[in-house]
This record gives structure tokens, sequence and C-alpha cells, in this order.
């Protein structure tokens, strides 16, 4: 019984040694090959050999760096993500990972978030590249007229200037400034004086600050004052927003809080938003937003759908719809307050964004808009004409 015990532990350390070695020729062979495929530029066969060998348990950070590159050359932005995190949550400093975590971001329109990455380079990279720990990012100017077919309703003037700063390698900030200017007739306005007459010249100002708690989370955090005179009477309206967002390869999630008071009356908006790149790039997305708000001792529900078309190297497309009755609605963190009078009833718009050189950003576009008179079941449309500039620095 003793010999046979001796075999056996004798061809059990055996077998162990060459599973030991049958693992270390494979990784062997895992390394040279996928080499040899990255010196050739064979992207789609080393991306299947590599998800392969993944598959089968050998993982190292040269294959993923590999693979990672791979996948940047094929243009799918967030499947090179995963490979590139998964090498930083084990060596957080690998400064490859982390310049082409920045790259991907940026090419993923996520510079915010794109930025976090830059305090992990070296200083030759950073010069190489550019780079500006304090900065201008962008200015804009956003502008928009609206007609409607009731005559109650003047034509709308909607004026925006936007300035985009980066204030380190965590935090932006972008800072609005706002005029909108409308004319009405409304009887049921009893307080306000000459109501058949009521000049709307509403100036707002709107901050967002921004932080990267790391290259996955961040903290967001908006104010937006909104300054209403109708006539006689006078609204200050503030609103604030607080909001998580986790950025992920393929899907990026946020959740915010929105409070304040509009038009003297307490407002509450909870809303969920995911962002999704399936093709792991601009070619195509979507971004789905639903919102739960209480004002008024009103409860409304609505959902937001926004679907993305890269046309060609330089033009999008991209269209949205509303779904779902609203009044005093915040979208866009917050950016974006619908507070007229007059409740919303469908929304639903197109535009076109267009690139002509690496700085400049030009978009047009229109919305429609079918709404219902205050205080009254009469359905009108609105139709709005869009148009930007926007000059990154």
């Amino acid at each position: 019984m003793r010999i046979h015990a001796i075999i056996i532990s004798f061809l059990l350390l055996s077998l162990s040694e060459n599973l030991q070695a049958q693992d270390t020729l494979s990784t062997e062979y895992t390394d040279q090959h996928s080499y040899q495929l990255y010196l050739e530029g064979n992207w789609n066969q080393l991306i299947q050999f590599g998800n392969k060998a993944i598959e089968n348990g050998v993982d190292f950070t040269y294959l993923r760096l590999r693979l990672g590159y791979a996948a940047v050359q094929n243009k799918n932005y967030s499947e090179a993500l995963k490979h590139y995190q998964h090498i930083l949550n084990k060596d957080k400093y690998n400064e490859t990972a982390r310049y082409y975590v920045w790259y991907c971001r940026e090419y993923l329109n996520q510079s915010e978030a794109a930025i976090y990455n830059v305090r992990y380079f070296s200083k030759e990279t950073v010069q190489k590249e550019k780079l500006s720990k304090y900065k201008i990012k962008s200015i804009g100017i956003e502008s928009s007229f609206k007609t409607t077919d009731n005559s109650n309703r003047g034509n709308s003037f909607y004026n925006r200037i936007n300035l985009n700063a980066q204030l380190g390698w965590r935090f932006t900030m972008n800072q609005s400034a706002v005029l909108f200017n409308q004319t009405i007739n409304e009887k049921f306005l009893t307080l306000v004086q000459r109501n058949d007459s009521i000049a709307i010249k509403q100036k707002e100002y709107y901050n967002l600050i921004t932080f990267n708690i790391d290259h996955h989370l961040q903290l967001k955090a908006a104010y937006h004052y909104l300054y209403t005179p109708n006539n006689n009477i006078i609204y200050r309206n503030h609103v604030s927003m607080l909001g998580m967002k986790y950025l992920g390869n393929h899907l990026n999630v946020q959740g915010s809080i929105l409070l304040g008071k509009i038009s003297d009356t307490g407002f509450k908006q909870y809303e969920i938003q995911a962002d999704y790149y399936p093709s792991g790039n601009l070619n195509f997305y979507t971004s789905s937003n639903i919102s739960f708000r209480e004002y008024a001792g009103d409860h409304q529900i609505n959902m937001k759908q926004i679907v993305g078309l890269k046309v060609n190297k330089k033009l999008w497309l991209e269209g949205n719809v509303t779904i779902g009755k609203f009044s005093n609605r915040a979208e866009n963190d917050g950016l974006y307050i619908y507070n007229a009078i007059d409740p919303n009833l469908a929304k639903a718009g197109l535009s076109i964004y267009y690139a002509p050189m690496k700085q400049l950003l030009l978009q047009i576009g229109v919305l429609t808009e079918k709404r219902e008179l205050f205080y009254t079941n009469y359905i009108f449309n609105q139709h709005s004409i869009n148009g930007g500039i926007t000059w990154k620095f």
C-alpha cells in the first residue's frame, strides 16, 4: 500500500508539473503570436486570438495593451476602454493605458472625463499633446426662433452664450448666459397688468461644475437662475442639480436630482439617464432619459430618447423625442428649463451637426412641440428653428 501511495503521489506531482509547463508555454506562445500579429497590423486576427486566450485564462498586461491598440485602430473605442481599464484596475500608474483611455474618451465626446487621466502623463507627453491644466475649452452661441399657430402667443427668441473652462485635471466649469423674449396675451392671468400684452424678457444664468472622482465616476453640481418679469409681476427662479455619473465602456449611466423654485412654487425632479455606444464610437449612439417630477401637487413622468447617427467624417444627424405631458421640466443637467405657462404634450426634433475642422462645430435643427393652452383644453403647435456655433480651443 505504501508503494502504491508513493507511485500515485509521484504521478500527481508529474501531472501538476506538466500542467504548469503547458500553461507557461501557452502564455509564451500567446505573447509571441499576439506580438507578431501586432507588428503585422493584423488587428482583426489579433482581437480574435487575444479574446480567445483570455477566455482560456491567459491574461497579461502586454496582451491587453495590444488588444486595446487593435480596437483603437478599428475605431472601436469602447472595446479599447475595456482592455485599458482592466490594466488600470491593477496598475493605476500605467501611462500607456492612461494615454489611450484619455484618447478614447476624447473620441467618444467625453472630454470632461478624459482629462482626469492626464494627471498621470509624463511632462513629455503633456507637452507633445499640447495639453494645459487650466484653459478655456470652448466658447459658443446658440439661438432659436419659435413661432406658433396661436394668435395669443407671439414669436419668441432664445439666445445663449456659453463658456466652458478646464480648472485642473479633475474640474471643468460650464457657464451660460441666456436671454429669452416673448409677448403673450393671456386673459386668465388676472393679476398681471395689461395681460393682453405681457412682455416676457427672461434673463438666465447657468453654471455646471463636473468633478472627476476617478476614471469611472463623475460628480456633477449645477445652479440655474431665471429672472422672469411678467409686466408688474416678477419671478426669481432658482434650480439646483446634483448628479453622479458612471462611465463604463459601451454604457454610461447617470442619476440626478433637481430641486428649487419655479414661479414661487417648490420644484423637484428625479431622473436617470443612460448613454449607449453599441459600435464603440459615434457612428451610432443613443441616450435615454426617464424623469419623475413633482410641482404644485402634480406628478409627471417623462421619457426622452435621443438617437445619433454619423453620416460621414464631419457630419452627424441627431433625432430626439419626449413622451408625456410636462411643464416646468429641466433638461441637460438643468441647462434648459421649460417654464412656459402652457403645458407641453409632446416634443420631437432633428439636429444636424457639422464639424468642418477640429476646432469648429456648427449646428442647425428643427423642433416641433404640441402644447395645451393655459387653463383650457385647446391644443396648438409651436415650431422652432435652432442654430449654434462652438469654437474649441
